[in-house]
């Protein structure tokens, strides 16, 4: 009987930690990591690394830029927050999957890194919890070859990873030690 209620806890255990492992590690969580879609209006070129001119070379428009871009992903709405060097320079709101933002900035005319990061709001694939996620590709700009197309990004909530990390950690030195115990019986 002593024998029986032992191996069924160790079974328990095991079962529980293979559980605990697959719902929160963000690999194999499949609703950690969201498939975020970062397209480019087909109207204006608009690259990662923004080249302003004083004068329209046909690509872009000059200091008064405005930034058109599109975030998709499946079943959530967003609040997002353009950055220009790191300093931000508007608020707009992607709803749903097929909201086109537009924000417009006054710039001087040289080289800018841009990123776009975004608040998850609500999400029937993630639940109701809030997640952080930024998309962000730097990339230099040809006059002769401007950058057009899609740049598809899969991106994890960086603390819900750590967190994770550890608890697979966790449950590897559990596993170790439950099968020396099982070893020295």
């Amino acid at each position: 009987m002593g024998r029986f209620f032992t191996d069924a806890v160790f079974v328990s255990a095991v079962v529980f930690l293979i559980v605990a492992i697959g719902i929160n590690n963000p690999v194999i969580g499949s609703a950690v990591e969201l498939p975020v879609v970062f397209e480019q209006a087909s109207e204006v070129n608009i690259p990662h690394i923004l080249m302003v001119t004083p004068h329209s070379d046909g690509v872009l428009m000059g200091p008064s830029q405005t930034f058109l871009y599109r975030v998709k992903a499946i079943d959530y709405e967003a609040n997002c927050q353009l950055y220009v060097d790191d300093q931000p320079v508007g608020d707009v709101a992607v709803v749903g999957e097929d909201q086109l933002a537009r924000v417009k900035a006054n710039l001087n005319p040289g080289y800018y890194a841009w990123r776009v990061e975004c608040k998850l709001l609500n999400s029937r694939t993630i639940s109701s919890l809030e997640k952080r996620f930024s998309v962000e590709k730097f990339t230099k700009i040809e006059r002769s070859n401007p950058i057009t197309g899609n740049v598809v990004a899969r991106v994890k909530d960086p603390e819900l990873y750590k967190s994770s990390l550890v608890l697979t950690m966790l449950t590897i030195a559990s596993l170790v030690w439950i099968f020396n115990w099982k070893g020295k019986e």
